[in-house]
């Protein structure tokens, strides 16, 4: 047997997809994301923002259809990048690593 979901919807239309909420993790399509101590800023774009501060380990998303300047700030830091299309900001021990469509500029990481 297989399916698949094709349409959700209610006698007042189409409800779309549900946004990632998780105590770890958030989606919204603001641009404004907070988890915990961490937040992302990305302008008014689709973004997620994933935070396991016992590990050290914060990972924000972005997903908007143009390149974006973007903000990602975590206890012990933050991370600048002058813009980047569809892709993910890493913050381990510190360490920053960026995979991005049209990054501009090298990302700016200050530690706190």
């Amino acid at each position: 047997m297989e399916w698949a979901l094709e349409r959700r919807w209610t006698q007042a239309g189409d409800i779309g997809w549900p946004m990632l909420n998780a105590p770890m993790a958030k989606e919204t399509r603001t641009g404004h994301v907070e988890v915990g101590e961490a937040t992302f800023d990305c302008g008014p774009e689709a973004a997620w923002l994933f935070a396991s501060p016992a590990t050290r380990r914060w990972v924000a998303a972005y997903h908007g259809a143009q390149p974006a300047p973007l903000t990602l700030t975590v206890p012990g830091g933050r991370v600048d990048i002058e813009a980047m299309g569809i892709g993910t900001i890493v913050w381990h021990n510190g360490q920053v690593t960026v995979e991005a469509i049209g990054l501009r500029g090298e990302p700016t990481v200050s530690h706190t």
